[in-house]
């Protein structure tokens, strides 16, 4: 079993960096910093629970928002796409978020260490399902809808 979600909203309490996209985590990962299973851990947890600041959820989304984006669009269209020109060719991209370590020299998404266009087709699946849980949970802390059933993933 791995989290796809709730790694987005441990992230977004500051008490978890964002997994890499093609990386799942397991509850445990998640679920140790918040310290779920103590009642005095759940307290604290609880009583200094801040968001990070707007800017941070920002980039997050964004990051999130164009990683899902790119396994979309490989679904739909399995050709090479270079993220760092899409910054600088379409105003609504906006800044790329997505980490360089994460590209390929082309400008593509890695996955699992391979280009996307060269990965394994059941590696980008599991991408693409943490991509669209993430996403989910990402538009859901930054209170884009309510209730969390109902949140939009849109690409």
């Amino acid at each position: 079993m791995e989290d796809r979600a709730a790694s987005v909203l441990a992230w977004s309490l500051g008490h978890l960096e964002l997994p890499r996209h093609d990386m799942t985590v397991t509850p445990e990962d998640v679920l140790r910093p918040l310290e779920f299973m103590s009642v005095a851990g759940a307290k604290r947890i609880v009583g200094s629970a801040r968001l990070r600041t707007d800017d941070e959820l920002y980039h997050g989304y964004n990051l999130l928002w164009q990683i899902h984006w790119r396994l979309v669009e490989y679904r739909v269209n399995a050709s090479h796409v270079d993220l760092r020109a899409m910054e600088k060719r379409h105003e609504w991209w906006g800044h790329l978020d997505v980490p360089s370590d994460a590209l390929s020299r082309d400008g593509d998404l890695l996955v699992d260490g391979h280009p996307l266009t060269k990965a394994d087709a059941r590696k980008i699946a599991v991408c693409s399902s943490i991509a669209v849980e993430r996403h989910r949970a990402v538009n859901w802390v930054i209170g884009s809808e309510n209730p969390y059933s109902a949140i939009s993933t849109d690409t």
